[in-house]
């Protein structure tokens, strides 16, 4: 059996296959609705939040949507407090639907008491989608791709079960 027949052989098993584009179906999706997630930044916005007051700087509609109803990016800036009592200020944006505000208004913001730099309008998220969308599509592509390699493992099972005189030496 030549190199090119066993490499067919492997590669051509049925569960492979469909596990292999299963596989590159969510991992894509993944990619997409992934791309701006934050997990670190998600973290230590938990661990230590410092609420502080906030002014909604631009709105701008993006191409997402959840519930039919379209998903807006909100870039703000927001009073940081120094420990010599000083005030310095931060810039940020979150998303979140519409929610009435509008430009200008005084909006409440959380902090990263560790990482100043993260923050969001109290109620937003830093990531269009969030983790939820991220923990799903992985598990999807996690799943597929262990079917991918018990495919792989099958058809190279599939190489040794031939019959001796089908067989080269390697």
């Amino acid at each position: 059996m030549s190199l090119s027949q066993k490499v067919k052989l492997v590669f051509s098993h049925p569960q492979f296959v469909v596990g292999f584009f299963i596989s590159l179906f969510f991992g894509l999706f993944m990619a997409i609705f992934s791309q701006d997630f934050y997990l670190i930044d998600e973290y230590k916005l938990s661990a230590a939040p410092v609420e502080t007051k906030g002014e909604i700087l631009a709105i701008e509609e993006t191409n997402a949507s959840s519930n039919d109803e379209l998903i807006f990016k909100y870039h703000f800036s927001y009073a940081l407090e120094n420990p010599e009592g000083s005030k310095e200020w931060g810039n940020g944006w979150s998303y979140n639907t519409w929610d009435n505000k509008q430009v200008g208004d005084t909006v409440t913001v959380t902090y990263a008491k560790e990482a100043p730099g993260v923050a969001v309008i109290k109620g937003h998220t830093l990531s269009i989608f969030g983790i939820w969308a991220t923990i799903i599509l992985g598990s999807f592509t996690l799943i597929s791709l262990t079917v991918t390699l018990f495919g792989l493992k099958k058809g190279i099972k599939s190489i040794r079960k031939q019959p001796l005189h089908h067989r080269k030496a390697w």
